[in-house]
């Protein structure tokens, strides 16, 4: 079984819906590196085992998103023995999600990539061999549903954390209270949260080299406002992900990269170069 996100992949996959499909680029069947280790509940937090109401939890999560308009994001994937990190901001005051974000695979030895969402426009920047990232943007529509590479992406709903959350809610299954934590210094509430992958197909993940296992289980820690602080899982040996939210309400620096650096991205199947 493989979840995979085929696009210049890796370098958007980096938003939760990393977090929710994320199992990296399908190279092979075989993992490389050191294991890696379901992440445990700090030693301090209350006895596990609480039950809570899915339909409650899922009306907690969704409630959260209008709260604070705009956070930072962190983000880690593990897979195939690579390690993709990726730092961010994302704004929902406007009609359409915005995000701006910086991702890297420090094995690689490429660099840096950037991405940008505005207005349903998708800019990406490419690694050029050194530490910076390319300054031409490459423009992409994400409402162009006749664009291969979009299709393979699902849209701007696989690039917004918010969306991802919504189907990740949907689909709960079981969701185990652990206790009282924190993450970063912010009072948490760890949770254990098993979901269906039914509705991952809306967020174009894929299936391939087997079925897509039923379920998939998470630790999730919300905020005393029921904000996403942190989640992170385990996809049976081929790698783990992690993602962090943070400085919800804060002032974020997001917008569309000047005219003059921005180049159609290409309609072939070859990758664009710098």
């Amino acid at each position: 079984m493989r979840l995979t996100r085929p696009l210049a992949s890796a370098a958007v996959a980096s938003s939760l819906v990393l977090a929710m499909s994320a199992c990296g680029p399908d190279e092979s069947d075989e993992t490389s590196g050191q294991p890696v280790n379901r992440p445990s509940a700090s030693s301090d937090v209350a006895p596990a085992g609480q039950k809570v109401d899915t339909r409650e939890f899922a009306t907690l999560i969704a409630d959260a998103f209008g709260k604070d308009d705009t956070a930072d994001m962190s983000m880690q994937l593990i897979s195939n023995g690579y390690v993709t990190e990726a730092e961010g901001q994302i704004d929902y005051s406007a009609k359409t999600p915005r995000m701006a974000m910086t991702m890297s695979v420090p094995a690689s030895g490429q660099g840096d990539m950037r991405t940008v969402v505005v207005d349903n426009t998708m800019y990406v920047a490419l690694p050029t061999g050194g530490k910076e990232a390319s300054e031409v943007y490459y423009e992409l529509d994400l409402r162009d549903e006749d664009n291969p590479l979009v299709k393979q992406l699902g849209g701007l709903s696989s690039f917004d954390p918010k969306s991802s959350v919504e189907v990740f809610a949907q689909g709960l299954e079981e969701v185990l209270l652990v206790g009282n934590d924190s993450v970063e210094g912010v009072p948490t509430k760890h949770y254990v949260v098993t979901t269906s992958t039914e509705g991952l197909g809306d967020l174009g993940v894929e299936e391939s080299g087997g079925e897509l296992p039923p379920s998939v289980t998470y630790d999730v820690w919300l905020d005393d406002k029921g904000r996403l602080a942190k989640m992170e899982s385990e996809f049976e040996g081929q790698g783990s992900m992690k993602l962090t939210m943070s400085n919800w309400g804060g002032k974020v620096d997001i917008a569309a990269p000047p005219a003059d650096q921005v180049q159609p991205y290409p309609s072939e199947s070859a990758s664009p170069t710098p």
